[in-house]
């Protein structure tokens, strides 16, 4: 049996409902976005490795995991971790993922009126934002798949420069854009 499947299985039985409620609420996202977009959001005790891997783990951390879809927004190919705590370390179960938001890198929606396909920092920050737009999970494997998106903005210029030296020299870098910095 696929390993993906045994994991979605162990995911679905320590998810706990009440409590990915209370997160969605306290985060301001919308759980149909989360289904559409991240299959199932559950709060489950995980172990983060530094390989930026994760397991399911009695004795963890909560965490807040997510699916991961591949292009065609419907197969499950990973599932993605963050301690509640600290959203930006992020980790992946089975290390296949590259990114979140990965079918919205090809859909010709997201550059309607010539919009950038915008990248975020985190998982979490992705789905405050709906859905839209991208995760890089893998930075490695970042150059096989966001150079199909015509134009990329990151969340602030020091983002925007670090999918620059990622992307480089597979994607001319006056095509990644940041915001413009806000007035005080």
């Amino acid at each position: 049996m696929n390993s993906v499947f045994l994991l979605r299985a162990e995911f679905y039985a320590r998810a706990a409902v009440s409590g990915s409620a209370d997160y969605l609420r306290a985060n301001r996202i919308d759980p149909a976005m989360v289904e559409a977009r991240g299959g199932v959001l559950g709060i489950c005790p995980v172990r983060f490795f530094k390989s930026s891997r994760f397991d399911f783990a009695d004795d963890g951390e909560p965490a807040a995991v997510i699916e991961a879809f591949d292009a065609d927004d419907e197969t499950v190919l990973d599932l993605v971790a963050w301690p509640i705590s600290q959203p930006e370390a992020f980790a992946r179960a089975l290390g296949v993922a590259d990114g979140l938001g990965l079918a919205r890198v090809r859909d010709p929606a997201t550059y309607l009126g010539n919009r950038p396909l915008m990248v975020f920092k985190t998982p979490l920050a992705w789905l405050r934002a709906g859905g839209v737009g991208a995760v890089i999970l893998n930075p490695h494997s970042a150059p096989r798949w966001l150079p199909d998106a015509p134009f990329i903005a990151g969340e602030d210029l020091e983002h925007a420069r670090r999918i620059a030296r990622r992307l480089h020299p597979y994607f001319p870098p006056q095509r990644i854009l940041a915001p413009l910095p806000r007035a005080a």
